[in-house]
């Protein structure tokens, strides 16, 4: 039997989103503590799914105070729902590329990234418009770019394989893409591409951990571990001191 709107309505009714905060600043440090120590990261998650009985509740992320302002989220974990983060007019797109916590702009020239530019700003337009346009100018250029970067990217592994009996996709798949990105954009004239430099991506993963080191965890043993967020007030403070 076909059910009216209204049965409809009811039976799917709005609920209020479960979970909860905790208490101000100690709520954070007892998520932070899950998160990284006592649950771990797919426990953190699966443990709150079985408690609130929902894929969407309210919770707090890393890394949590001294470092992040707000770390209150509602974590959203399944297909159904997670369409919402892409509705602007539901969801904030400003300075969240790394969740609840923003690196210092001095990583990018004292300017925020195109990435961390809600799209109702001036500029994420402009940015993302030539962005596309640089890429398109180039489509003539990336197609075959590509094949001879992908071929060496399987040479490479191949001859790790025979020099060492293994060999790992990540390295040589990040060497791949930064010769891609490079050459396609600059469209540099260099002899066919035979191997892979992997000393040149190795940079580019350096500025980026030292911009996410604040969403890692030290993994301290013991009672340690409570003492990993008292580091960054120290940090904090000292830094204060000196510009004082």
């Amino acid at each position: 039997m076909k059910m009216s709107p209204s049965e409809e309505q009811s039976e799917f009714s709005l609920k209020p989103i479960p979970g909860d905060y905790g208490l101000p600043f100690f709520g954070a440090i007892r998520d932070r503590l899950d998160y990284f120590y006592n649950q771990g990261k797919d426990e953190f998650f699966t443990a709150r799914i079985q408690k609130y009985e929902s894929t969407v509740f309210k919770t707090n992320m890393p890394p949590g105070p001294f470092i992040a302002r707000n770390p209150k989220v509602i974590a959203v974990l399944d297909a159904i729902s997670f369409p919402v983060l892409f509705d602007t007019s539901k969801v904030e797109k400003y300075n969240v590329l790394d969740g609840t916590f923003f690196p210092s702009v001095s990583f990018t020239g004292g300017h925020r990234a195109c990435a961390y530019l809600d799209p109702y700003e001036p500029k994420h337009t402009s940015l993302k418009s030539f962005f596309m346009s640089t890429l398109a100018s180039k489509r003539d250029d990336f197609i075959p770019l590509f094949r001879t970067c992908l071929s060496a990217l399987f040479i490479d592994i191949e001859d790790e394989m025979v020099s060492q009996k293994k060999a790992g996709f990540n390295k040589p798949s990040d060497a791949m893409s930064f010769q891609l990105c490079v050459s396609s954009i600059w469209k540099l004239k260099t002899r066919p591409i035979r191997s892979l430099d992997r000393k040149e991506p190795a940079i580019v993963d350096k500025w980026l951990a030292l911009q996410l080191a604040p969403l890692a965890t030290l993994e301290l043993p013991g009672f340690l571990k409570y003492f990993e967020d008292i580091f960054p007030a120290y940090i904090s403070i000292a830094v204060f001191l000196c510009k004082v």
